[in-house]
Formats: structure tokens, C-alpha cells, sequence
């Protein structure tokens, strides 16, 4: 088919080139090749056209030859090439496709026995069809697509033939508001409290391709610290991960979680539990300073928020019991605290304190309501609370003559 088609397109040519014929006209010619941009987690399945202008049946143009090649690294071509719809590729009836993978070079050759000129403005001749095989993204110079070149059977001579036109296969990550995650810190309020706790949440994670959670937490020490993470009733309890690491300290907290798989929930991510440092009423921030996700993932931006954590002012009378004095805090060294798993009651061993009274507080910095404390030896004694609480992390006040004493204990049933 392909002898046919040539040997008709040379009849074609030596009556067109004979002497009785005008001279052949020559002008210039540019080819281009479309640019397609493609979201890294959607359809990796793609067309490109190729085109040269504008064709006019003065050209004379009944076949041709063009050779292509690609970034074999980033994408493949099939061995076709499509000429429906508005291709000009369409008006030759003989088609001829041969592709070399190992190179990235495919020749393409097209004619038509009938020898009526293809014309046509502003279409392209045919398009490509190919799929990207790039993990993540593919960002130029990668991604190329270039015609080498471009012979024509015609009346015309097409010269020079502009081969600069490159198209790019680019693969993009989308930061549209579908494909932003986040992650946000509630707000703290202690009131009077000496305790409180805020939450970790993330925003849009799910089913984006994310496995691992990077995230640094800064406390203003002048004012409040932390003390501990809560796990109970958030994501970071669930058996999705591999790895969980958090690291805690007065002024920060540094977490990293991994998972197995990809993330299928978004929500609170942990439970930060704070403590005040200071009586004086306060406004101060509590910075977010860190927040990565792995790399190859869907999301093309991410935010992170930190929040305000404020405190009202202590006002210390004989009556007011919901207060631990920081400055003391050195002599909790001394207690150790060992609840029954039956929550019923908690065995106190005060070592060198002097204890008159004690107050036991939820993580929220709620009294709960105990009974006087029962002492059964020099050093130690028995609270009993009136109802048994939950599981989960508590703080008992240890009131003197002259001092309190603070210590958090946790009571697992």
C-alpha cells in the first residue's frame, strides 16, 4: 500500500513540476504540537494534536511524512495516530504508523491514492494518543514532545519548516479548595482552671494519597506549657498507623505518624493537654510552626493554623480550691499516686509533705467530688471519689498549712 501510494503521489508531482506547469511556489511553514496538563492522582490517559497552520489547495499537499519523539522517561505514545473529527488527517485514505520504544521515535506516513489535496485552517493534521508513566509530577523541561521532521508530497515547497513549537505533557498537583488539606489547633481557655486541653484536627487528608503526618507544636512558656497528649477518641488511637512518634517537652511537641495505608478519615488527630504557668489574667498564641504530608500525594497546598489560648486570672482565697500553685511543683517529686482499676478510690504516698486536704481535678479542671481522705500511715492515705470516674488523666491537689502540691496521675480501668 505504501509503494501505491507513493508511486501515485510522484505521478502526481512530475505533472505538477513539468514544464507546462508554473513554477513551484515555496514558503514558509511552522509546526506545533498541543501542551496537555493532567492532575497527578486523576486520568494519565491523554491526546495531543499535531499541526502545521494553515494548508491551502494551492499547496497541492496529497501526502506526507513526519517523524515524531518524546521523553520516554515521563510518558508513552501508541503505535496510532486519530484523524476523526476536525483532523485534516482525516482526507487521506492510507495511514502508516511505526514506532521504536526503545528510542521514543515514531514515523508516521499519510497519503491519499485519489491525489486531492488536503487543505484546511487552524486544524491539526492528526492526533496522539499516549499515557504518562511518571510517578508523581512532570514539570518542563521533562515532559517534551517534538516533531524531528516533516516531508510533504505537494506542489508547494515548504521552506523553512519552524520546528520550535515543542509541546510539554505537564503534570500538575491541582491548589484548587478540592485539593488543599489542612491541619488547625483548637483555641485554649483556661478561665480559672489550672489545666486545659485543645485539639489537633485535619482538614481534607482523606483519600488524597496521604500516608504520613509530620507536625511541630510551640508553647509560650512565659505563660503555659505542655503537659501530655490524649489519644482517647481521636485518629491517632485508631490501628491505622505503623509509626507513632511524639515527642513532649514544656515548650513543644513534635509528632510524626505513618501509616499503612492511605488516610480514609480527616478529624481530630490528638488531644494537646496544657497548664497554666502563671495567675495573672493572659492572651497568647500557641504556633503550629510545623506541618508536612509525604511527598507524592494529591494535595497541591497545604495550610496550617494556630490558635489563641487565653486565661483569666486566679484570685487565691481560703475557699477557692481549683487552683495548683506551680511554684510547688518540685515537691510533687515526692508523691506518687496509685489509682484502684476500679476508679473507687486512689492511694496517695506523700513522702515529707504535709497534707491536710486533697482535690482531685479532670483533665478539664473539674473538681470532682471525694470524700475526706482516709490516712493509713504516717505518709499515706486513701481517697475515696463519690463516683468513680472514667479512664483517662487526672490531677490531685495536695493541700497544707502553707502549700499545695499538684500531681497528675492516670486511672486505666
Amino acid at each position: 500500500m505504501r509503494q501505491f501510494l507513493y508511486l501515485a503521489c510522484l505521478a502526481a508531482l512530475s505533472c505538477l513540476c513539468s514544464p507546462v506547469t508554473p513554477a513551484q511556489t515555496t514558503r514558509p511553514l511552522t509546526v506545533h504540537i498541543d501542551t496537555v496538563r493532567l492532575n497527578v492522582c486523576g486520568n494519565k490517559n491523554f491526546l495531543l494534536g499535531v499541526g502545521v497552520g494553515d494548508l491551502t489547495v494551492q499547496d497541492g499537499v496529497v501526502g506526507l511524512r513526519i517523524v515524531l519523539q518524546w521523553d520516554r522517561a515521563s510518558f508513552d505514545l501508541e503505535d496510532q495516530v486519530l484523524t476523526g473529527g476536525d483532523a485534516l488527517g482525516s482526507r487521506f485514505s492510507s495511514k502508516s504508523v511505526v514506532k521504536d520504544p526503545e528510542q521514543g521515535v515514531m514515523v508516521i506516513e499519510m497519503g491519499d491514492t485519489s491525489l486531492t489535496p488536503v487543505s484546511g485552517a487552524g486544524k491539526p493534521l492528526f492526533y496522539v494518543k499516549g499515557r504518562v508513566t511518571a510517578p508523581d509530577t512532570v514539570t518542563a523541561p521533562n515532559g517534551w514532545i517534538l516533531v524531528e521532521s516533516l516531508t510533504f508530497e505537494s506542489s508547494t515547497n515548504f521552506s523553512p519548516i519552524d520546528y520550535s513549537h515543542v509541546g510539554f505533557v505537564d503534570v500538575e498537583r491541582d491548589t484548587s479548595a478540592a485539593f488543599t488539606g489542612a491541619m488547625s489547633v483548637g483555641a485554649g481557655s483556661f478561665d480559672t482552671a489550672q489545666v486545659d486541653t485543645i485539639t489537633l484536627t485535619t482538614q481534607n487528608l482523606r483519600n488524597h494519597r496521604i500516608h504520613d503526618i509530620a507536625f511541630v507544636l510551640k508553647a509560650d512558656t512565659s505563660r503555659y506549657g505542655f503537659v501530655d497528649t490524649i489519644e482517647t477518641g481521636t485518629l491517632a488511637a485508631s490501628g491505622t498507623w505503623t509509626t507513632k512518634e511524639v515527642r513532649i517537652t514544656s515548650d513543644s511537641i513534635v509528632g510524626l505518624f505513618t501509616a499503612g495505608s492511605d488516610l480514609t478519615a480527616d478529624g481530630a488527630l490528638l488531644k494537646v493537654v496544657l497548664r497554666r504557668r502563671t495567675d495573672s489574667a493572659f492572651s497568647s498564641t500557641l504556633d503550629l510552626s510545623r506541618f508536612t504530608i509525604n511527598r507524592q500525594s494529591c494535595l497541591g497546598k497545604i495550610l496550617r493554623q494556630g490558635a489563641q489560648v487565653s486565661a483569666r486570672a486566679v484570685v487565691r482565697d481560703t475557699t477557692t480550691t481549683s487552683v495548683v500553685e506551680d511554684r510547688r511543683r518540685e515537691r510533687a517529686e515526692a508523691v506518687r499516686i496509685v489509682a484502684e482499676r476500679s476508679g473507687a478510690s486512689i492511694l496517695i504516698t506523700a513522702d515529707g509533705v504535709e497534707v491536710d486536704e486533697v482535690e482531685i481535678f479532670d483533665i478539664n479542671g473539674r473538681r470532682l467530688p471525694v470524700q475526706p481522705p482516709e490516712r493509713l500511715g504516717a505518709s499515706t492515705l486513701r481517697v475515696r471519689l463519690t463516683t468513680p470516674p472514667p479512664s483517662g488523666i487526672y490531677f490531685a491537689g495536695l493541700r497544707g498549712r502553707n502549700e499545695i502540691v499538684y500531681k497528675q496521675f492516670t486511672l486505666i480501668k
